[in-house]
């Protein structure tokens, strides 16, 4: 895990990476619910699949025209967050288009539902990056007396 917090020139490929993992596991699970849950024999497995190409291509394209990874986890900030949804928003909808287009409609739930979770799994990926930083950078900065001893000196000079 060190890598991680050392190696700057790696977060952002790492980053991408793992994007990239969770919106295929997201899209796997949405695709798992729908044959569990979805009673209609008319949910295409090959539109499907065009169907997640078409928005994987939008989301990381429009991800690096918003400049998604330019901003990488610790150093995130409002903008960056904001910017995530929004390219995020605007791949979906720029995927049902083209879906739309090219008659590979089955619904828009697909776009809305795996966009969505996607930009979840990565903000809480992202903030718990933070957090993680944060903790680390406190736990290196604690050279000195233990935390308990700070605690009692600090009680006892008030």
């Amino acid at each position: 895990m060190n890598f991680l917090f050392k190696n700057s020139k790696a977060r952002r490929p790492i980053l991408f990476l793992f994007d990239v993992f969770c919106f295929f596991i997201i899209n796997i699970f949405y695709y798992g619910s729908t044959r569990v849950f979805d009673t209609s024999p008319s949910y295409v497995y090959s539109v499907y699949v065009c169907n997640t190409a078409v928005l994987f291509v939008t989301t990381f394209v429009l991800r690096y025209f918003f400049k998604v990874y330019s901003n990488v986890w610790r150093y995130t900030s409002s903008k960056a967050y904001f910017n995530l949804i929004l390219s995020d928003m605007t791949a979906a909808f720029v995927a049902w288009v083209i879906s739309r287009a090219f008659d590979l409609y089955q619904g828009v739930w697909q776009f809305a539902v795996t966009s969505a979770f996607t930009v979840l799994v990565a903000i809480f990926s992202r903030l718990t990056y933070r957090l993680l930083y944060k903790h680390r950078q406190i736990a290196a900065s604690e050279t000195g007396p233990s935390m308990s001893a700070r605690r009692s000196f600090g009680d006892r000079a008030c």
